[in-house]
């Protein structure tokens, strides 16, 4: 367990997986949509890692696809011709409009990737409260603060002290703070879709901060 709770070495698992086409620098006629690569182990372990066309599916659509492939290999077919995967196109057909808004790749030199460990108990403890501040203070009372709102505004509120501080060292004030939440799309809707949908269906929201961070972040997220 200890070793599963350390941070991942990315330069171990990234040979786990197939190669990005992306790094593969090919047109995009030539990539493949879904690429398996099955890796044996010498006691007898095996390990596999998927490469996915993102435009095909998205992260949640991707985790049920590939628990959907266990159930079936395990030989677990109870129910499994009503997991039907549904052409989402019917939903969000192609616009013209949007044909343009990609998000530019960042900077491999500028990303950091962290692990972090928090107690349940005290993720509980911090939500109870929050959601008291939230009643007694000048949110929406409709609001209830949820563990990855608390959590997420903790590592936050992080960042932005550490903002404020190097502002204050050259004399400069902070003003606002910006964070982007990527949001699964398929509990929003009503009625919510199936799992086993495949598809891009999520979205980055912009929650913008001036005050409390639960306040701003939990009207995007809702």
């Amino acid at each position: 367990m200890s070793k599963f709770l350390r941070p991942p070495n990315l330069e171990v698992m990234q040979q786990l997986i197939p190669p990005s086409p992306q790094s593969l620098k090919l047109e995009a006629s030539e990539r493949e949509l879904l690429v398996v690569q099955v890796n044996y182990f010498s006691p007898g372990d095996v390990a596999v890692g998927i490469c996915i066309w993102h435009g095909l599916a998205d992260g949640s659509a991707i985790f049920n696809f590939m628990k959907l492939w266990v159930e079936i290999n395990r030989g677990v077919n109870e129910n499994i011709c009503n997991k039907v995967v549904l052409d989402c196109t019917s939903l969000f057909p192609p616009h013209s409009s949007l044909k343009d808004q990609h998000i530019k790749p960042q900077s491999t030199s500028k990303v950091v990737f962290k692990r972090l460990f928090f107690d349940g108990k005290k993720i509980v403890a911090l939500k109870e409260k929050v959601n008291k501040e939230i009643m007694v203070g000048s949110f929406d009372h409709k609001l209830q603060a949820s563990r990855f709102m608390v959590v997420s505004s903790l590592i936050w509120g992080a960042f932005i002290a550490i903002a404020r501080e190097r502002k204050r060292a050259i004399n400069n004030k902070l003003y606002s703070h910006a964070m982007y939440y990527t949001v699964n799309l398929q509990s929003k809707m009503n009625p919510p879709m199936i799992p086993q949908c495949m598809g891009n269906i999520f979205r980055f929201v912009r929650a913008e901060c001036f005050g409390k961070l639960v306040g701003a972040a939990g009207p995007q997220l809702k």
